[in-house]
């Protein structure tokens, strides 16, 4: 018997289906077995908004464990505060435009959406799907409209694609890599008419398998044609006259050079994040993924703290805006973020905090595990512990390693068991042992269930991606073409700036290309292509612009003196430290005892030479009477 089958017999199943009430669960976990249990039965399609980033990537990572893969989607968002401060993730934005697609196409069932992404504008549903191409063998395609189109969609022309989201023309062939293809395609023409279509590598750009249709998704979540941008060009000008009515003559050139700027990047289709302020402004138009997933239903997870993301990203927007109006940077009128507390008023609520308890809501009776294993008989301990309590336990183990290693110890220990696949109880004893990814065990008290994971059995966790907060150093580039418009650059003498294009200017009649940076207000670094090494890659926290360093000031020798400073500090401490560590007699440890020796021969594997010889090493110095780290 199937766990979910199991499950579907719980007593707050019913009025999940029937939409009664509102349920309160103790933690993800819970939420996601509760989910996955309803879909196998019903298939039903959900729409899952959670209160940030961090809780909605762990709840995709554990549906796409309990359901089938293909079937959920993620929709991800960055929780930035300043609107202009968004440094855009790529990644994000594959993720998104797949996540609209799959749901257009029926393939996602269910979506997951931060309140970030759920209150961010989105075209038209069927303007998106109008912006998405087909193409096909023995068709007729005019390739300078195909290169208009795909420029309005969000791609980037380039030389020779390298990524996601790029497309590229030489002649009658048309390159492009779309995000919902797993390699970039190469279109080749015989005057108007489509003769193949192949996957290429793209490290190679070689062609690997031929195709006989493909389709072609918008490289943008912001989509505006040629008339949007015409009349949103004429609203953006009568809004900025009626303003300047009311400022000085200095406000009003500031204001006026600023606005003048955006325009010309409407213009050049120069859609930089920094412009998406613009974007419901100039469509009139306030979609968002309710609007996709209209025939979904539309579940809030932990709902008091999403109704205060919700409040607490408008209010911050709204402040910054005031912020920018005021430094005559911003007409009045624009918005970046949609109060969607109606709509999640609207939604099925899901509660995870036990005060919120009460006769009105239903509880899925699952809470986490209490124990945590620290040595092998704790393992034991744990098992028979809810052996005893009559409990059917089901051991999902992430790694083949852990799985022998408990195999062999209940084998060891003439505790029976049975070998199953996915969650399934157990039928000819009381334990399953199955190869099967959770992040964390649960207790399903109302059916008397153990769940044990890898987290409570061997005190280890699974490998999930998680977009959080990653800190990494700057690099040195290997070349100029590691660089790409937008990204960050830390010059050695002059500090943080923005790379903007590789340039090329007449110095005394002699042609040279240079690296164009922008620095704090409108100065500009023009640095010579052969001094490239000056120029490191800035890669900070995902989703975080740094501050630009301005030209000709002591801002960066001061960053660098105080750096200078702080490591000198930490140097001197570090001796004085190591000095007095030196003249103190640390704890020296016993050579292993029998108990030792048999814990490490349990071990499952044959360690290495360098193993072998890197234990003894650390064993040696454990022995010693010098302190270590």
């Amino acid at each position: 018997m199937q766990l979910f089958d199991k499950l579907f017999l719980n007593k707050s199943i019913p009025p999940f289906l029937e939409g009664k009430g509102d349920f309160v669960i103790d933690d993800l976990m819970g939420f996601a077995l509760l989910i996955a249990t309803v879909y196998q039965k019903k298939k039903t399609k959900y729409l899952i908004i959670t209160s940030n980033l961090y809780k909605a990537q762990n709840l995709y990572n554990l549906l796409s464990g309990m359901v089938e893969n293909d079937k959920v989607s993620f929709f991800p968002m960055d929780e930035l505060i300043r609107a202009e401060a968004i440094a855009e993730s790529k990644e994000m934005t594959a993720q998104r435009l797949y996540t609209l697609h799959s749901i257009q196409n029926g393939q996602s069932d269910i979506v997951i959406a931060n309140v970030a992404a759920a209150n961010r504008f989105l075209p038209n549903p069927d303007f998106f799907i109008e912006n998405t191409f087909k193409f096909s063998i023995g068709k007729s395609y005019n390739l300078s409209k195909i290169r208009k189109d795909l420029v309005t969609s969000g791609y980037t022309l380039v030389n020779k694609i390298d990524q996601s989201l790029q497309f590229a023309i030489r002649g009658d062939i048309l390159d492009i890599f779309s995000v919902n293809l797993p390699n970039p395609v190469r279109l080749e023409f015989f005057g108007d008419e489509l003769e193949s279509i192949r996957f290429f590598d793209i490290a190679t750009q070689t062609s690997t398998s031929k195709i006989n249709t493909v389709k072609i998704l918008p490289a943008k979540d912001v989509i505006l044609n040629d008339e949007q941008i015409e009349n949103g060009i004429k609203k953006i000008q009568e809004k900025l006259k009626k303003n300047q009515a009311h400022l000085g003559i200095d406000s009003q050139e500031k204001l006026a050079q600023n606005i003048g700027d955006d325009i010309t990047n409407l213009l050049e289709r120069n859609f930089t994040p920094k412009m998406y302020k613009y974007y419901s402004f100039i469509t009139g138009e306030k979609y968002s993924i309710f609007d996709y997933a209209k025939d979904f239903t539309k579940i809030i997870y932990d709902t008091p703290q999403v109704l205060s993301s919700n409040r607490l990203l408008l209010e911050e927007s709204w402040n910054y805006f005031q912020d920018l109006i005021a430094e005559n940077r911003m007409i009045p009128g624009l918005e970046v973020n949609q109060d969607i507390s109606q709509k999640i008023n609207n939604s099925r609520m899901i509660c995870t905090y036990p005060l919120q308890k009460s006769f009105k809501n239903h509880e899925f009776n699952i809470r986490s595990v209490p124990f945590l294993a620290s040595k092998l008989a704790d393992t034991l301990n744990i098992i028979r512990s809810y052996l005893n309590d009559a409990y059917q336990i089901i051991i999902s183990l992430s790694t083949y390693e852990q799985l022998n290693a408990c195999e062999k110890m209940l084998l060891d220990e003439n505790i029976s068991f049975d070998k199953v696949d996915g969650l399934t109880l157990p039928k000819n004893s009381n334990i399953s042992l199955t190869f099967f990814n959770l992040e964390q065990g649960v207790i399903l008290e109302d059916e008397k269930v153990a769940i044990l994971s890898n987290k409570e059995l061997f005190n280890s966790k699974t490998k999930s991606v998680r977009y959080t907060n990653k800190f990494k150093e700057a690099t040195i580039l290997k070349s100029y073409e590691d660089l790409e418009p937008g990204d960050y650059v830390v010059h050695e003498y002059q500090g943080i700036g923005q790379f903007i294009s590789l340039e090329t200017l007449e110095i005394e009649n002699i042609h040279k290309d240079f690296i164009k940076i922008a620095y704090s207000g409108t100065d500009f670094l023009y640095v010579p292509l052969e001094q490239f090494q000056l120029v490191r890659k800035y890669i900070g926290k995902e989703g975080h612009a740094p501050r630009l360093s301005r030209l000709h000031s002591k801002d960066w020798e001061n960053t660098k003196r105080r750096i200078k400073e702080r490591v000198n500090q930490l140097a001197e401490r570090l001796m004085h430290l190591y000095t007095e560590r030196n003249n103190i007699k640390g704890f020296a440890f016993k050579s292993d005892d029998e108990f030792q020796i048999d814990f490490e021969r349990r071990f499952v594997h044959q360690l290495t030479d360098d193993q072998e010889r890197t234990l003894k090493e650390i064993k040696d110095d454990m022995e010693k009477n010098i302190p270590m780290d």
